[in-house]
């Protein structure tokens, strides 16, 4: 990525192209988004690959989706891309392409910004050969979990098809990304249903019945198609006879996900998935008959870049956590999880909170003491990246910034101001992961003293503050999320802090911790200072956002970006290491 020159001013006339895009021309609020190929055009506009440019430097390359010419005056098309914005977004699943930012353009209206899956999709992977079972089961393990993982937040996809399967490179390791959520719909139960709920929108071929009788869809609308998809590529036919070409053991695996009552279907994508991966390690033959009676000999063994993408991508990764908790001083959530204990323990004569202030060029950091402790940490829920909940030690304290970074902070350390939402006081946004690092060396230089970003326990500890329940007290009173925030950062401090003095740590923007993120990592985390450093595509930030659902703000919600992730919703807070008389 370079430097651009030659910019277009916010003079420039819009109406040019208020109906038709074209290759180069800058879409955005701030005409951000260069417009470089048009990908095609789906049910809402068209699909734009384009590149990201901000302080004249561009990013990265990302997926714009815009709304069709003949509805960008339509304020219920502009407004159903918005409602479609705030659900699919919410959606925070390794394997679910990301949604980064939601732009205003006066051409287009709303234009939404996502991740560009630079691998091709899955329809491009099953052309090139035949596929093997193994190969197979490798591939759609992890859509299966994405799927999974929308099923429990309530939305349904409605359009499982390899078209809708990308992979994409991040930080060497090859990930699946499922995309296109864009005739997702809520569920409901039977008896409040919606309009979404009985659409017919989708690709016929991979369509359950009920969903072209438009009778009541599930989660098993998707799992009847990601049958189709794999009969599809175990037989190269997407009619449902040819599952009578499978081989006896695979048959009836496929035959039970594809039937016609969603009852009668598997109760997951995942269970699907893996009773699929069950019968091809029982019974080495191939998925497919060769002589319509008999399995023919194995098929080709899985590829290593398969077998790369399987190692990155297996983990399925969820969402919420289980305690957090309300300071007794506060108001009391409404929804408090199980008991989570935070134990203080004797090393440290400092209270917890005690307050210190350090200074940099005439700016103020103020810290506030999180002593050593015993906490429970995690959540136990539906959801399943923040179990189990488990007993974290922290043998020593430190101190924690008061609130989120702030705009005149990082201006006053790296002399300019990457922000999209402005303000002295405001939080610093549009930093990745990266950029803290170094951030954090030159604000050590100028105070002397060692800060970094917080691991993964020891912001849930600080965020939790000693108390019990969902949230560290009431959480509209606490934090900037989706239903309070409109849609805009606030300047820090303003909310309530918790029981230790800590601002923001629910909401605002999320906050970057110094961990690889892995779904997993809870199984076997040590019981005392974990940090997970074993290296993934991925770090974690915590603490939930302005744009994002008040489930992100619960104290063990896990979030995570590649570290070199730009966002609106992205910033950090700092840790100082403690002297020895600490």
């Amino acid at each position: 990525m370079g430097t651009i020159d030659n910019l277009p001013t916010f003079e420039d006339d819009f109406n040019s192209y208020t109906v038709e895009l074209k290759e180069g021309q800058f879409l955005g609020e701030n005409k951000n988004y260069r417009l470089e190929k048009n990908l095609g055009a789906g049910g809402m506009g068209e699909v734009w690959l384009a590149t990201e440019i901000r302080n004249r430097q561009e990013i990265r390359k990302v997926v714009v989706k815009t709304i069709r010419p003949d509805r960008r005056d339509n304020e219920g098309a502009q407004e159903k891309a918005l409602k479609q914005f705030r659900l699919i977004q919410s959606l925070n699943h390794q394997n679910i392409c990301p949604i980064y930012v939601i732009e205003h353009d006066p051409a287009c209206g709303y234009l939404i910004v996502m991740g560009y899956a630079d691998g091709g999709s899955y329809a491009d992977w099953f052309a090139e050969k035949p596929k093997s079972l193994a190969e197979v089961c490798d591939v759609l393990r992890p859509i299966a979990d994405a799927l999974d993982f929308a099923h429990k937040f309530g939305v349904i996809h409605r359009d499982v098809k390899p078209e809708n399967m990308m992979f994409t490179q991040l930080n060497g390791i090859r990930v699946s990304w499922l995309i296109d959520f864009g005739i997702a719909a809520n569920l409901r139960t039977a008896t409040k249903a919606t309009q979404g709920q009985f659409s017919q929108s989708g690709t016929e071929s991979y369509m359950a019945p009920e969903q072209k009788t438009r009778q009541l869809q599930t989660g098993q609308t998707d799992e009847y198609s990601l049958a189709m998809v794999a009969l599809e590529f175990l037989t190269g036919s997407l009619s449902p006879l040819s599952a009578l070409l499978l081989s006896p053991e695979i048959q009836p695996i496929v035959v039970k996900a594809l039937a016609p009552e969603p009852s009668a279907r598997y109760a997951t994508c995942r269970a699907f998935i893996d009773a699929l991966a069950s019968a091809g390690t029982t019974f080495p033959a191939s998925s497919i008959r060769k002589d319509g009676s008999s399995p023919s000999a194995a098929g080709p063994a899985a590829s290593p870049s398969h077998t790369k993408t399987n190692t990155g991508t297996k983990p399925p990764a969820s969402l919420i956590r289980k305690n957090g908790g309300s300071p007794s001083t506060a108001v009391p959530s409404a929804n408090v999880g199980p008991v989570n204990t935070g134990t203080m323990l004797p090393a440290s004569s400092k209270k917890a909170g005690e307050r210190k202030i350090l200074t940099a060029d005439g700016i103020d950091y103020a810290f506030r003491w999180c002593p050593p402790g015993v906490f429970m940490m995690g959540r136990d829920s539906r959801l399943n990246h923040s179990k189990p909940v488990h007993q974290v030690k922290l043998t020593k304290g430190f101190w924690l910034l008061e609130t989120q970074v702030t705009q005149a902070m990082w201006q006053s350390v790296m002399g300019n101001n990457p922000s999209k939402f402005k303000g002295e006081r405001n939080p610093v946004e549009y930093v990745s992961w990266e950029d803290c690092q170094s951030f954090c060396k030159k604000l050590s230089q100028k105070l002397g003293q060692r800060v970094q970003l917080p691991t993964e326990a020891q912001w849930e500890y600080a965020c939790r503050a000693g108390t019990t329940g969902s949230y560290a007290g009431n959480l509209d009173e606490m934090a900037w999320y989706i239903s309070n925030s409109d849609l805009t950062t606030h300047a820090v401090g303003q909310k309530k802090p918790n029981a230790w003095g800590l601002y923001d740590m629910h909401g605002n923007v999320w906050e970057w911790c110094s961990d690889y993120y892995d779904s997993t990592y809870y199984s076997r985390s040590p019981k005392s200072d974990p940090e997970n450093t074993t290296a993934s595509p991925y770090r974690v930030s915590r603490g939930g956002s302005f744009n994002y659902l008040s489930v992100s703000c619960l104290p063990a919600y896990r979030h995570r970006g590649t570290p070199n992730d730009r966002d609106c919703h992205f910033g950090f807070r700092l840790l100082v290491v403690p002297s020895p008389e600490d």
